[in-house]
């Protein structure tokens, strides 16, 4: 391993802190994609994420927070959300 690449421990802290400093609004994301699939199951994948990143969208402007910082976070974050689900829903 190269001394250039971060250790994973140093990479989960990073995780770890993005999280907490984000909690709500990833677990307001996460209750969207949930009520969008329920809601719109017949909507394509690109649709809902639209709509969830458009509610997201409306709720950190509300609770005064920059959207601007948070976009591409939770853009990434539904993504990665949505393909774990994927991933493990067959063991459920």
């Amino acid at each position: 391993m190269s001394t250039s690449q971060p250790k994973i421990s140093i990479v989960a802290i990073g995780i770890i802190q993005a999280i907490q400093a984000a909690h709500a609004v990833y677990s307001i994301v996460a209750n969207a994609m949930d009520s969008v699939e329920k809601a719109n199951s017949e909507q394509s994948g690109a649709d809902k994420k639209a709509w969830v990143l458009a509610y997201a969208k409306n709720v950190v402007v509300a609770l005064g927070d920059n959207w601007d910082d948070l976009a591409d976070k939770v853009s990434v974050f539904i993504d990665q959300l949505k393909s774990a689900y994927n991933t493990v829903k067959v063991l459920f």
